[in-house]
């Protein structure tokens, strides 16, 4: 991307990189630390060129600069380019600027006061386009210092003959009744089915595009009264999505799939096992993941095996595994305490004499001293609070008459 005659620095070839290989390179980090690498590289390499005064390469930095905002990162060392970009006179600068200063900046900004004389010329300007950008960005992060000042062009414009400037004016009655029966003409016609066949059958995968098409073909198919067969295909689809490597399309397909689990929940069942993997990887993730992030993470998975959860050996090991991993971080329920604390005082030589073990569970030897001893430890530890102190109590009461060897 540099000319041969001017070799770039080392130190500069990352800001000149496309967005597109920043975005893949923070995609491919496998922990959150590489992430920050990546996106501390590239703030030296943005700030670099920002001190150079590089024009080039300025949109570019600008876009990356945005996705990095919304990964959550400080990016406040870049408004001032929003401003330098809007006040360029090319469109494709324009836009990327007003975009950047929407997201970058809001109403509060004092550097706001920069951009009005920009925006007064771009509101004035012969080109519809550059028009409607300025009163987008004007929408979103206006103050009142700014009304006052704008007022008289929003004014002007409103009488404007232009339908862009009008926000592609349209009857919207008219728009409405027509979506609605665009609707319903796709649920009853056969051609329409066919069409969405072809669309699924033909678009390939192998880039972004191909997979968006895709899935709005399956969002489509799961939204209207499609065949069986349709519909297997529309899943098969989603089952192909959650073996991409790109965590976003995993996250769209299952996403999807909880949708289609009540339409056909046969079809989604082929995907079991890659499913179940999907979840496994969430709950391995758990060794590995910062202590921030734990919390949240340890609560969506608890959520999501109980459920989804079909067999209770598989959610009795999956909850086992997380609260190896993450005990620290799953809030003590005081109410379950409570419910084992009454069932081992009123099944406690069930527990002892392994009554109403399910047939493929191994025997799980219980003395009559390990009941009580999980008895004094709830007792113990809940001392405090006076509800289950009385109810471990009356357990060990219970408990006293089925157990003459440990009553005393």
């Amino acid at each position: 991307w540099t000319s041969p005659s001017t070799p770039s620095p080392p130190a500069r070839a990352s800001a000149w990189r496309l967005c597109r290989d920043m975005i893949r390179a923070i995609r491919a980090s496998k922990t959150a630390a590489e992430e920050r690498a990546v996106v501390r590289r590239e703030c030296a390499a943005i700030r670099a060129a920002i001190s150079d005064n590089d024009q080039d390469y300025r949109h570019r930095n600008m876009a990356k600069l945005m996705f990095i905002h919304m990964l959550g990162y400080p990016t406040h060392f870049g408004q001032m380019e929003c401003l330098k970009l809007i006040a360029a006179s090319g469109f494709p600068e324009k836009r990327i600027g007003y975009l950047g200063l929407t997201l970058l900046l809001d109403e509060r900004q004092e550097v706001l006061m920069l951009v009005t004389n920009s925006l007064k010329q771009d509101l004035n300007h012969s080109n519809q386009f550059i028009v409607g950008l300025a009163l987008c960005a004007l929408g979103n992060i206006c103050s009142a210092e700014m009304a006052r000042d704008l007022a008289p062009e929003v004014e002007r414009l409103l009488q404007t003959r232009d339908p862009n400037t009008k926000k592609k004016e349209k009857h919207h009655g008219v728009l409405i009744s027509v979506v609605q029966l665009c609707t319903e003409l796709c649920k009853a016609s056969r051609e329409a089915l066919e069409y969405l066949r072809k669309v699924a059958t033909k678009t390939e995968s192998n880039k972004n595009a191909g997979n968006a098409i895709l899935y709005e073909c399956v969002e489509t198919i799961m939204g209207i009264e499609a065949t069986s067969g349709l519909r297997v295909l529309a899943i098969n689809i989603l089952g192909r999505f959650l073996s991409n490597r790109d965590n976003n399309i995993r996250y769209v397909a299952l996403n999807m799939l909880m949708k289609a689990m009540a339409v056909d929940t046969l079809a989604v069942q082929r995907h079991r096992v890659t499913i179940l993997e999907c979840v496994k990887e969430l709950v391995d993730y758990l060794e590995v993941s910062d202590d921030d992030f734990k919390e949240d993470l340890t609560a969506k998975i608890c959520s999501i095996v109980e459920k989804f959860s079909q067999d209770k050996l598989w959610y009795l090991d999956q909850m086992f595994k997380v609260l190896t991993l993450t005990g620290n971080f799953v809030k003590d329920d005081e109410s379950l305490v409570r419910v084992a604390v009454w069932c081992i005082g009123e099944y406690g030589e069930m527990l002892v004499n392994n009554i109403s073990m399910l047939d493929v569970e191994e025997p799980i030897t219980v003395t009559e001293s390990d009941a009580v001893d999980a008895l004094e430890l709830a007792l113990k530890r809940y001392s405090v609070d006076v509800t289950t102190r009385a109810m471990c109590l009356v357990a060990l009461l219970k408990l006293s008459s089925r157990f003459p060897q440990t009553s005393k």
